[in-house]
């Protein structure tokens, strides 16, 4: 046999190696990019749920201060006199609860 055919033999078995590897890379690297792909989908699903949840807490926050700024200001317009007879009650708590039902149901009829 001539010995250059043996090199080339040799040569040949080398490169379809090679060629084996180099699939089998291949093959890995795009099962890699498949999980990449959805780690970041995964990551972004999960920062739009956060950012939900803080928008909703945020509404519900600041629906509570207006509320509560609504309150005050209604109480800010209740006349002297009752405000005299709220300071001078032997019950003033039933006064207030009494008078913040009052502006509820007001409050109700006029939406």
């Amino acid at each position: 046999m001539d010995p250059s055919c043996c090199n080339l033999d040799s040569l040949m078995k080398k490169m379809k190696g090679k060629d084996l590897q180099l699939l089998e890379m291949n093959k890995e690297n795009e099962v890699l990019k498949i999980k990449l792909e959805a780690s970041r989908e995964a990551g972004a699903a999960a920062l739009r749920d956060v950012a939900r949840r803080l928008f909703e807490n945020y509404q519900t926050q600041s629906e509570e201060v207006r509320k509560k700024h609504e309150d005050s200001k209604h109480l800010l317009q209740v006349p002297n006199t009752q405000l005299v007879y709220w300071r001078t009650s032997p019950n003033p708590e039933l006064f207030k609860f009494i008078f913040l039902e009052e502006l509820e149901m007001k409050q109700a009829m006029a939406k």
